[in-house]
C-alpha cells in the first residue's frame, strides 16, 4: 500500500499522474511507503470512580495541561487500560495542540495501549485503506492530527498565522492499523480528525 503526498492550500495544479499538487510555494517530490497493519482491540469495561475522578481533576486546570494530566494518572496507575479508553479521545481533542503537549511518543504509546477508539462507539476501525489530509506548513506535514475531509484540512492550513511560510495541504492514503482514533467524525466539532502513527507516514 502507498501513501501520496498532495500539495496546496489555495490552487489546484493539474498533473499528468494520479498526484494533484496545490501550492503556495514550490512543489516537492512526491514520497511513498509501504504501511503495515497492527490493529489491536478491546472491549471496554470502565472504573467509574477513576473516570470521574480524573474528569473532575482535568475540568479544574487548562485543556492543554489535560495531556500531562492523563499521562501522570496513567504512570501513577491511577487509570486501568479501560479508562484510559473511555478519556483520551476528550484530552486529545480539547487540548488546542495536542502533540506539543505530550510528544509523538509518548501519544502513540497510550494509543497502542488502548487500541483503535473513536468519540463515537459506533465508529469502527477502518478496514480498507483511507485517504486522509492534512493541512500544514512543510516541516509540519509529518503530525499526528490528519482529517478525512480535504476542505477541513484546506482550512487549517489557511488559518496557519505564525509565518510567511508556504502552507500546503497533505494527502496520504493509509493502512488501517496506522490510524489511532476517528474523531468529530459526526456531529460536534465535525472536523473528521483522523489520528495517525507518523512513523507509517511517508519519508
Amino acid at each position: 500500500l502507498h501513501l501520496h503526498f498532495l500539495y496546496s492550500a489555495f490552487r489546484t495544479v493539474p498533473d499528468s499522474s494520479d498526484t494533484l499538487r496545490y501550492s503556495i510555494g514550490a512543489p516537492r517530490a512526491t514520497a511513498s511507503l509501504t504501511g503495515r497493519s497492527t490493529v489491536a482491540t478491546m472491549t471496554p469495561r470502565l472504573t467509574p470512580n477513576a473516570v470521574l475522578d480524573f474528569s473532575k481533576e482535568a475540568a479544574r486546570i487548562g485543556a492543554n495541561d489535560r495531556p500531562a494530566l492523563l499521562f501522570k494518572w496513567w504512570l501513577a496507575g491511577r487509570l486501568t487500560h479501560r479508562d484510559l479508553w473511555a478519556v483520551i479521545t476528550n484530552v486529545w481533542m480539547l487540548a488546542e495542540t495536542p502533540q506539543q503537549a505530550l510528544g509523538v511518543a509518548t501519544w502513540v504509546d497510550l494509543f497502542r495501549k488502548v487500541g483503535f477508539v473513536a468519540d463515537d462507539p459506533e465508529i469502527d476501525q477502518p478496514l480498507q485503506p483511507l485517504t486522509i489530509f492534512r493541512g500544514a506548513s512543510w516541516g509540519h506535514r509529518r503530525n499526528m492530527a490528519w482529517t478525512s475531509d480535504f476542505d477541513q484540512a484546506l482550512w487549517f492550513a489557511q488559518r496557519i498565522l505564525d509565518d510567511d511560510r508556504p502552507r500546503y495541504v497533505f494527502r496520504a492514503t493509509v493502512d488501517p492499523g496506522a490510524v489511532l482514533a476517528l474523531i468529530g467524525m459526526e456531529g460536534g466539532r465535525n472536523e473528521r480528525e483522523v489520528v495517525v502513527e507518523p512513523s507509517q507516514l511517508p519519508r
